[in-house]
């Protein structure tokens, strides 16, 4: 997924069987973030549990994991 003009555009490889009334997106990851959460809920499975509410996690980004931008997570 990438975001252009502050809109997610999804691209997907071309088939010659490509048929646009059969595709139908059933997944869109989204990135999140938790401004002002406390330190103690930085943890994985603190994370987890609050990004559960919005669907399955995937990952964490790499500045959340190392504590570098603690205004969000």
């Amino acid at each position: 997924m990438y975001i252009i003009n502050y809109k997610p555009v999804i691209l997907k490889q071309w088939t010659t069987s490509f048929n646009f009334e059969y595709e139908v997106l059933k997944v869109i990851p989204q990135w999140v973030r938790f401004p002002n959460l406390p330190l103690n809920c930085w943890g994985p499975k603190s994370l987890s549990r609050i990004s559960t509410i919005l669907g399955k996690p995937i990952c964490t980004d790499e500045c959340t994991t190392n504590l570098e931008h603690i205004s969000y997570a």
